[in-house]
C-alpha cells in the first residue's frame, strides 16, 4: 500500500490487490474513504469536505498515473 501523495495530515493511497471501481483510499485519523479515480466520486466511508477536495484536485491532475498503476 504505498502512499502517493500526502497533504496537512492525509494520505492518498493505493491497494494493489483490490477488484472492483478503479480507486484509491484518503486516509486519517478523523476519515477513511474510498474514492473513484475516474469520477472522483466517495465510493464508500467519508472524509471532510476541504480534505476531498484537495484529493480529487490532485486525483485529476494524476488520473492517467494513477489508472495505470490500478492496471500493473
Amino acid at each position: 500500500m504505498p502512499t502517493l501523495f500526502a497533504f496537512d495530515g492525509y494520505k492518498i493511497n493505493i491497494y494493489f490487490d483490490e477488484h472492483g471501481i478503479p480507486h484509491v483510499h484518503l486516509v486519517a485519523a478523523d476519515c477513511d474513504a474510498s474514492i473513484a479515480i475516474a469520477t472522483g466520486e466517495v465510493i464508500i466511508g467519508e472524509a471532510p469536505a476541504r480534505a476531498l477536495k484537495t484529493a480529487r484536485e490532485w486525483i485529476v491532475a494524476n488520473h492517467v498515473m494513477l489508472l495505470n498503476m490500478w492496471r500493473k
